[in-house]
Parts: structure tokens; C-alpha cells; sequence
């Protein structure tokens, strides 16, 4: 196994294991005060942390595929692996703090970096797509 399946794969657990930290927060507290709705960034952290897990495990395979060399696939790897615990921290977060909008409610610096952990997903997901691709038509 490379470092950057390593990486990801890791990365990928510890999302998992946030998601079920969040989905027992959550459980419990609907139990402790039923009449209260759930809390939107609740839902969303455990969700988000859920998808960013099975991403990242999926990552795991692919990046293995695109024939890069090992030190660009390790950052690769690492730029979505901190990409997503950085939207996991700050899902948290607004979770604790009881927002329910972040474009509203929210400081416009941290809009911001919520708009560049997107792009980095999309670089680092594009980048693997077509060193897969790349791979899978025999090309170059």
C-alpha cells in the first residue's frame, strides 16, 4: 500500500468515525429534549462527515490508477484528506455555536475558506480523474 493510500484511507476512517460521533450526539440529544427540532449543522456535520469518509475511501483506490508519480499522489491525498477534516472542524463548530446559516450569519473570511476547501476538492478530485482516465484510455 502507498502513502497516499495510506493517507486516504485513514483520513476516510477518521471521517467515518466522526460521522457516528455525530450521529450519537445527535441521538441523544433528540432523546434528552424530543420537543426541540434537530439542529441543522448537526445533521449536515454528520452527513457531511459520512460522504467525505466514503469519498476518501473511494479515493483510496482510485489515486492508486493515475500513475502519478508517489510524491504527487501523497499530496494529492493529503490536500483532500485536510480539505475535509478543515469542513469537518468547521461544521462542528457552527454546530456548537447553534448557527443555522453560515452565509448569513457567518464572518465573509470563513465563506471564503468554505469557497477554497471547494476548490481544493476540485483540483485534487480532477487532478485523479485525469491521471485515471489518462490511464484507463492508455494514453500518455
Amino acid at each position: 500500500m502507498s502513502t497516499a493510500q495510506s493517507w486516504l484511507m485513514v483520513g476516510g476512517l477518521i471521517n467515518l468515525l466522526l460521522s457516528v460521533l455525530a450521529a450519537y450526539f445527535l441521538y441523544w440529544s433528540r432523546v434528552s429534549h424530543p420537543e426541540r427540532p434537530a439542529q441543522r449543522y448537526g445533521l449536515v456535520s454528520h452527513r457531511i462527515t459520512l460522504w467525505n469518509g466514503f469519498l476518501l475511501l473511494g479515493l483510496s483506490v482510485a489515486i492508486e490508477h493515475t500513475h502519478y508519480t508517489p510524491t504527487i499522489n501523497t499530496l494529492l491525498a493529503l490536500s483532500q484528506v485536510i480539505g475535509t477534516l478543515l469542513s469537518d472542524v468547521s461544521n462542528f463548530r457552527r454546530w456548537a455555536v447553534g448557527m443555522e446559516d453560515q452565509f448569513r450569519q457567518g464572518p465573509e473570511w470563513r465563506v471564503r475558506a468554505i469557497g477554497l476547501t471547494h476548490l481544493i476538492d476540485l483540483i485534487v478530485i480532477s487532478a485523479i480523474l485525469v491521471g485515471v482516465a489518462r490511464t484507463a484510455l492508455g494514453l500518455w
